[in-house]
């Protein structure tokens, strides 16, 4: 990585770096997802994901700003010594990996129903990681300016969608708060895993100019505007397909842009995934870059690029393993599922937790304040 990685991005480049992360792969099948477990009620689920999500920002911030000039990889070891720290941070490493398969299968299964039924998905494999590694080398400050540029398309997703809203039924909706509350929470599990990106928190936020307070503001107005964005998608898809309907249909943003042709595009899906692919590059590539610098801090090596490109190679072996059949597919995104409620949920609280009391204590008391 560059020398420019070393310089701090603005709270701008900050926001869409968050946005970008958050927006990846679940932009089409959330909707889908929601009412798989909500029914017509999956916008409350979504609602509430967005407000526990906002609750482990503040937990986040509480941490990090504990340990400023520190990411996450950094300040494991000053809280917990040097082999829990370290085998915390594994943890992480592994973690990210994972995510960043799954993206990588999700990503090749996609493309493989709508538009290359006949690439081999390990083509499609490499094209994607590589582009990842290759946006990464470059640093994070080049890396944040490619996300402020590219957010453009998400206006012009928002505005395909627009179209949509002349056949929508509000009837759809209702009846409102049928759902059993067990099921409302599962949904809003759904939802958290379609919005993960918030933990890249952690790595960013050292990097950042500004203070606490505005760094903890402009990542609130992130996770704001991802919550509209996708709340507009799903009641756009609520709206437009039954509830009998949308059951059968896994990808209902494609379907419903299916049956629009505008004057200039006559297949508006595939217009659409062209897009799409640009948000699952830089939500690939935030991980990647987390994944990366967490085990390039571990070795407190000063050659991160061969790091990076050991995880990529690794992660397109692991997905290939993987494969983009349904059932592997399935159950792997069940086991990420698990892992993600305890590495971007559990974990920051309880990081919180012990920052804010024993450490703080310890450090009081080492100091001779108590």
């Amino acid at each position: 990585m560059t020398k420019t990685a070393n310089k701090k991005i603005s709270r701008r480049q900050f926001f869409f770096i968050i946005v970008q992360t958050q927006m990846g792969v679940g932009v089409l099948s959330l909707p889908f997802d929601l009412h798989q477990a909500a029914k017509q009620d999956g916008w409350i689920s979504l609602l509430l994901a967005s407000m526990a999500i906002q609750l482990i920002i503040v937990a986040m911030w509480l941490t990090a700003s504990t340990f400023p000039d520190d990411d996450l990889i950094a300040f494991l070891p000053k809280l917990f010594g040097t082999i829990i720290g370290n085998l915390l941070s594994v943890a992480y490493y592994l973690y990210f990996i994972c995510i960043c398969v799954l993206i990588l299968i999700l990503y090749g299964r996609m493309l493989h129903l709508w538009i290359l039924p006949n690439t081999p998905f390990w083509l499609l494999a490499i094209l994607l990681a590589f582009t990842g590694f290759y946006l990464i080398s470059s640093g994070l400050l080049v890396m944040a300016r490619i996300y402020t540029f590219v957010s453009i398309l998400l206006v012009i997703i928002f505005f395909l969608l627009v179209f949509a809203l002349r056949d929508i039924q509000l009837v759809y909706l209702l009846p409102v708060g049928q759902t059993p509350v067990p099921q409302i929470f599962k949904g809003a599990q759904a939802a958290i895993l379609a919005m993960l990106g918030y933990i890249s928190f952690f790595f960013l936020y050292p990097h950042t100019k500004g203070t606490p307070t505005e760094r903890l503001k402009t990542m609130s107005y992130a996770n704001l505007f991802v919550t509209l964005f996708y709340l507009f998608v799903v009641f756009v898809s609520f709206t437009y397909f039954s509830t009998s309907e949308i059951a059968f249909v896994p990808q209902p943003v494609l379907y419903l842009l299916k049956a629009i042709e505008l004057h200039i595009i006559s297949r508006v899906d595939l217009f659409l995934l062209s897009m799409w692919i640009v948000s699952v590059a830089t939500s690939f590539s935030t991980y990647l870059f987390m994944a990366s610098k967490g085990v390039t801090d571990m070795f407190h090596s000063k050659k991160p690029s061969r790091f990076a490109l050991f995880s990529t190679i690794t992660i397109v072996i692991a997905s290939l393993i993987v494969g983009i059949d349904e059932q592997p597919i399935d159950s792997f995104t069940q086991f990420v599922t698990h892992v993600s409620m305890v590495f971007s949920t559990a974990m920051p609280l309880c990081l919180m937790l012990y920052t804010v009391t024993i450490h703080r204590f310890v450090r009081r008391k080492r100091d001779g304040k108590i």
